[in-house]
């Protein structure tokens, strides 16, 4: 997989599938989504699948922002091996989603967030199946969509435990 700073650059990909989509706000909710939208590099395995709780948005999938202009790949192996604490490895990116938010008055602008998500092995076995606790955040393996999750959220978990 060769590395990218620019999601836009898997579009034409074929194989992989990419959600395109467009938010309209008020303009007072765009200022404040223009403000705390993130592009995320996202991470899954197959099978059971890892899940964060931050304390904040219930059990996800882990997730990772990513600044304008770096390696995408690079912040997706490094900060998920650091929070493992061991080695992984990308396998592929299984899709990506893209959220452009305007704003009802078009003169406000737009905002775009991608959210890249790649399929990932873990090479350290002694992971699977511990529960680890770091900062505010908890991490554990599920065999399925945790019942309180549901959208967009529901659906990315929904792509490593029904396939």
């Amino acid at each position: 997989m060769n590395s990218f700073s620019d999601p836009d650059h898997l579009w034409n990909r074929v194989e992989v599938p990419f959600d395109d989509e467009t938010r309209q706000l008020p303009s007072e909710a765009f200022e404040s989504v223009a403000e705390r939208v993130d592009s995320h590099a996202v991470v899954g395995a197959k099978g059971d699948v890892l899940l964060l709780d931050d304390g904040s948005h219930g059990w996800t999938l882990l997730a990772f922002p990513v600044e304008h202009g770096k390696d995408w790949l690079a912040v997706a192996r490094q900060e998920t091996g650091s929070l493992l604490d061991t080695s992984v490895v990308l396998e592929k990116v299984e899709f990506v989603r893209c959220i452009e938010f305007q704003s009802a008055d078009e003169d406000d602008g737009r905002t775009t967030m991608h959210n890249v998500v790649f399929r990932v092995s873990v090479s350290d076995d002694e992971v699977i199946g511990e529960i680890q606790k770091q900062e505010d955040r908890v991490l554990s393996w599920f065999a399925g969509v945790p019942e309180e999750q549901e959208g967009d959220v529901a659906d990315d978990i929904r792509q490593f435990v029904e396939n």
